[in-house]
């Protein structure tokens, strides 16, 4: 208590028996409770200390199991991440492993097709063997025959020969007046296609006209009426009425003139049809013609060829022979010496016992030679015949297939174009080497080739052609990938009432983005991707869904 005034005013005192004395305050504890005085929170702290240290040490074991914990979790998400990895490979090998199964079943498909059709024709093979093995003695005959006319075919040759350059001629001139008649022809339907507009305007023109005499009828009746009760006008209102019936009369012979022209112009257009297809039917005949005459000529080349190697054979040449040939030689005179010859080589009788060998084995040659002459023009026979066989079906079903693809196309292209029409031209003259034009005229054009037609235009006019040769082939699936993506809305429409009528016989899975199309669907199925790196299906019923949404 005396040194209370030494204490500065931050310093204080603690006594043994636990008084407290500051410079200006003193406090007093309760001895009776340990708690109470500094000592007692000295001794608190002490154990707060040592409390706090064995929390730290709980609390740092804590940490470290933390730790293990997080460690352990972290192991957990890479082993769950690497099962979900072994998931997606085990998807994309399952799917993988479905496309497999899908191309073998396709290929099996096909190649038990192809194994039906390999049997047909062995069956068709092996009739055609019987066949040649029937015609062979019959060929042999004929060959013996045609070695006596070697001189005869060489005129027939030359007069082949001319006749071939005239088919020729003849068949470049209908060549050009073909091409003549189908510029004509475009002409003409160019010239159509105005003398319509002209038509239409006109036929409208009338009605407008029709209209305006009504009208005047119906005012000249009301003057009429006026001129009964009060004034009389005649002279003017008949003036008036003589010039709208001339006007009339004039306008009417301007129509008839026009129809007459119309109608002209569909005569010579059908007439110029019809010339163009006789033309055709000429160059079809001609051109057979000509492949039956290159035909024979081959086949006389052969036989002359054989001759030639026969005649080598015994020493001497051709071109010798037929120089040393008297013009006057004959088939009987040649024949006659040759039996005095023989007759002469028989009454020598076997001088040369050699020769005999050497006849033997010549002979065998000869006959070795003769076989293998015989199964070359055999073979040449059978590909001659299969490939007139092959040329001839080719022709006969491209025709068809193109002239059924055509008028299918004719057929939907105004349906998707709401108007307009379109048509296959053949852009060559040999069917089995020709080029197909597309020529499209959408409503509102008279453009010529599809090369002047808008993106959209253009993408409409092959979905037109895609679907008239489906509908010449069609098949129980079909898939379009984003076929409406450069249409508009308009078009989108045509293109989604053609998908609604191609659906009553064909399945349709389409990929679109467009909301119109979608509209017309039965299902949908989308894909989404709700984590990253894998893919769902959301598949949705669309009469289910009407269902439900009607009953709630």
């Amino acid at each position: 208590m005396h040194r209370r005034s030494e204490l500065a005013p931050h310093e204080s005192v603690v006594t043994r028996e636990g008084v407290w004395v500051g410079r200006n305050w003193v406090a007093v504890s309760d001895r009776d409770s340990e708690r109470a005085g500094v000592l007692g929170r000295e001794r608190e702290m002490e154990n707060l200390v040592l409390e706090v240290q064995s929390l730290n040490s709980q609390l740092q074991v804590a940490q470290t199991e933390q730790q293990a914990a997080q460690q352990k979790i972290a192991d957990h998400e890479g082993e769950r991440d690497e099962r979900r990895r072994l998931l997606a490979e085990l998807n994309r090998e399952r799917a993988a492993v479905h496309a497999r199964l899908g191309h073998d079943e396709a290929h099996l498909a096909q190649q038990q097709q192809r194994r039906q059709q390999i049997e047909q024709e062995l069956a068709e093979i092996a009739g055609q063997i019987a066949r040649t093995t029937g015609d062979m003695h019959g060929a042999q005959t004929l060959l013996s025959t045609a070695e006596g006319q070697v001189g005869t075919l060489n005129e027939r040759r030359a007069v082949l020969l001319s006749q071939r350059d005239t088919l020729r001629h003849a068949l470049d001139t209908a060549r050009t007046s073909a091409q003549a008649a189908n510029d004509a022809l475009h002409q003409m339907q160019i010239e159509q296609e105005s003398l319509r507009t002209a038509l239409a305007s006109t036929e409208q023109g009338i009605s407008r006209l029709q209209g305006q005499l009504q009208h005047l009828t119906e005012r000249k009746a009301e003057l009429e009426r006026l001129l009964s009760e009060e004034a009389k006008p005649e002279i003017e209102l008949k003036a008036r009425l003589d010039a709208a019936l001339a006007r009339r009369l004039e306008i009417e012979g301007r129509m008839n003139s026009a129809r007459q022209t119309v109608s002209e112009l569909d005569s010579s257009l059908r007439e110029q049809e019809q010339m163009r297809h006789t033309i055709e039917q000429k160059i079809d005949k001609d051109r057979e013609a000509l492949q039956q005459e290159r035909m024979q000529r081959q086949e006389q080349a052969v036989r002359r060829d054989t001759l030639a190697e026969q005649v080598r054979e015994g020493g001497l040449e051709p071109e010798q022979v037929l120089a040393e040939t008297p013009a006057e030689a004959t088939e009987a005179d040649w024949h006659t010496r040759l039996e005095e010859l023989t007759t002469k080589i028989e009454r020598l009788g076997p001088i040369n016992l050699v020769a005999i060998d050497e006849y033997t084995e010549q002979s065998t040659r000869k006959e070795y030679l003769d076989k293998q002459s015989e199964d070359l023009s055999q073979a040449l026979a059978t590909l001659e015949d299969a490939i007139r066989k092959i040329d001839r079906e080719t022709r006969t079903r491209f025709k068809e297939t193109f002239d059924k693809v055509n008028t299918a196309f004719q057929a939907i292209f105004p349906k998707l174009f709401g108007g307009g029409h379109a048509y296959l031209e053949l852009s060559g003259e040999d069917i089995l080497d020709t080029g197909v034009s597309v020529m499209a005229r959408p409503p509102g054009k008279r453009n010529s080739t599809i090369h002047l037609l808008s993106g959209g235009e253009k993408a409409l006019t092959a979905v037109s052609l895609l679907f008239a040769l489906f509908e010449l082939n069609p098949a129980p699936f079909c898939f379009l990938d984003e076929v409406d993506a450069p249409l508009d809305d308009a078009n989108v429409v045509r293109y989604s009432d053609m998908l609604k009528a191609l659906s009553e016989k064909t399945q349709l899975v389409y990929i679109t983005h467009n909301k119109i199309s979608m509209e017309i669907a039965e299902k949908l199925v989308g894909v989404t991707m709700s984590e990253p790196g894998v893919s769902r299906l959301v598949a949705v019923d669309v009469e289910e869904a009407l269902e439900m949404v009607a009953q709630s």
